[in-house]
């Protein structure tokens, strides 16, 4: 049984910024081999945050059903269906390359909004 991914990243202080967007996207490249559903992905990515990430701004992601979702303040924005690029998103915190290590979330925090 494989573990689903999941993550919750908060807009950080100062101007808005495509620096996070861009970063997941870069961080996706090398570990996922389906440059379309990476492309497909930024795409996602721009068009929910046409003026980058702001303050506070909470996004959310999922990989269930083998989809790369995407949630916004609380606003689902899309998916992209790849089991790739699933897999590729769960590797950027849990593969030996991890930029950072995701800590436990609880399911009734999760579901809270917490």
């Amino acid at each position: 049984m494989r573990a689903r991914a999941a993550g919750r990243l908060r807009g950080g202080r100062g101007p808005p910024t495509r620096a996070k967007p861009q970063a997941l996207v870069d961080a996706l490249k090398p570990r996922c081999g389906d440059a379309d559903s990476v492309s497909k992905f930024q795409e996602l990515m721009l068009s929910s945050l046409p003026d980058g990430c702001k303050k506070n701004m909470e996004l959310c992601f999922g990989t269930g059903g083998g989809k790369l979702s995407l949630s916004v303040g609380g606003k689902a924005m899309g998916a992209v269906a790849s089991k790739p690029l699933c897999q590729a998103f769960a590797g950027i915190y849990c593969d030996r390359n991890a930029v950072c290590k995701l800590a436990d979330v609880d399911d009734d925090d999760d579901a809270a909004g917490k």
